[in-house]
């Protein structure tokens, strides 16, 4: 690798993290000598145990494989009433919505329809898809929180997304039964109750690992199915129709809901937004990833440390090799020593 995409991939690697070294965490620090080979993979792990590691040591995330078929009531109570407890700080902070003052009443109208005052000891654990790309909140509310009156731009109280066709296990559902308050592979919390597909458990356990997909390699994909969009972005991924897909024209499934049925669309994919199965995981790729997301949103990051930007970005590239990588920067802070870069990329303190 030349001096200049050394250079180029050393910033974007440790860009991502810089934020993150303030909190104690290491800065990845990329090394090679002159006779390395211009491409070298980074192996030596194996993939599912990797992700295993991430998933479970994640402050959010949770390996969906091993996920419990129910669920200790006080325990889920407890994570319910911590996220609420975020929300009197963000009124205080000057949260608004639809241009207002949000009231008191506002906070305990969504108090009790979270219902975790009614949550049995023991709980049953529900499977379900995402049927589009959906927000992921920390309270069962339709009501769009902005950060102040000057800040439009985003939802406050959302967590992250889950992507469409996403598998999620419902662990809880609100009082009114509009939301679900539900685990994903990266973070739990409020999705509306329609816009989701209930499935048996063994059908969302292949949802949840197919054996057969594509990545999604490009920044962002979008098609439109049967009058349906379908939103995707670089790292997501897509189940393939086995009987349909070639090597040369892979064919995507999409969910839908057929009469109350949880069914697919098979649609053929354009070859240069996919890749069928995960990137090869080599620093050219991870650099190539990083650089094409950058150029798609060159005016997203605040600066060279924006640490949303950067996380966000992060994120996505090592998801498009096969690592799920968390995106909220306390999971990710605590899950990035175990990137598999072996002797090439390696963690010094700060």
């Amino acid at each position: 690798m030349g001096k200049k995409n050394r250079s180029i991939w050393y910033t974007l690697v440790c860009i991502g993290l810089m934020s993150f070294a303030l909190s104690g965490c290491r800065l990845l620090e990329l090394l090679e000598s002159r006779d390395t080979p211009k491409e070298h993979e980074l192996e030596g792990y194996n993939l599912d145990v990797l992700n295993e590691k991430i998933l479970n040591s994640s402050v959010l995330g949770s390996d969906l494989i091993k996920f419990p078929s129910s669920l200790n009531g006080q325990v889920l109570s407890l994570y319910i009433r911590e996220q609420l407890s975020q929300l009197p700080a963000l009124v205080a902070n000057g949260a608004v919505r639809q241009g207002s003052v949000i009231p008191e009443s506002a906070l305990k109208r969504i108090e009790e329809n979270s219902a975790f005052n009614n949550i049995k000891d023991k709980t049953p654990t529900f499977y379900a898809v995402a049927l589009q790309r959906l927000d992921l909140l920390m309270a069962p509310t339709s009501a769009v929180w902005y950060k102040d009156k000057d800040h439009h731009d985003s939802n406050v109280l959302k967590i992250g997304q889950v992507m469409p066709g996403e598998a999620v296990a419902v662990m809880h559902m609100s009082d009114d039964n509009s939301f679900c308050y539900v685990q994903s592979s990266y973070a739990r919390g409020w999705l509306p109750y329609y816009k989701l597909m209930f499935t048996g458990h063994i059908r969302w356990l292949e949802i949840v690992k197919p054996n057969d997909f594509a990545v999604v390699t490009s920044p962002q994909y979008s098609v439109t199915v049967k009058g349906h969009e379908y939103v995707y972005y670089m790292g997501d991924v897509i189940m393939l129709d086995k009987k349909q897909s070639t090597v040369d024209k892979p064919v995507g499934l999409f969910p839908v809901n057929k009469e109350g049925v949880l069914t697919f669309e098979s649609v053929e994919l354009p070859k240069k937004d996919f890749n069928i199965g995960y990137l090869k995981a080599t620093p050219e790729n991870l650099q190539a990833q990083a650089l094409a997301y950058k150029k798609a949103y060159p005016d997203e990051a605040e600066g060279p440390t924006d640490p949303a930007f950067n996380a966000l970005m992060m994120t996505r590239v090592y998801r498009s090799i096969g690592i799920r990588l968390p995106q909220d920067s306390r999971s990710l802070c605590s899950v990035v020593s175990f990137l598999p870069l072996k002797d090439k990329v390696y963690l010094v303190d700060k």
